[in-house]
């Protein structure tokens, strides 16, 4: 989630277990919701990066 708020402008809705997203377009436009959830399973990785499980 860091990634995003950082890097969009996508108002983030944290609900602990998963979280939806919100693109505001303006008050004359339609907004658009993304939804994404957290189901996968942490696994062992060998690389240091910002995006490996952890």
């Amino acid at each position: 989630m860091e990634i995003l708020e950082a890097n969009t402008k996508l108002e983030l809705v944290d609900k602990e277990n998963w979280f939806y997203t919100i693109y505001r377009a303006g008050s004359y436009k339609l907004n658009i919701a993304f939804h994404a959830g957290f189901d996968a399973l942490p696994m062992d990785e060998f690389i240091e990066l910002p995006w490996a499980s952890q």
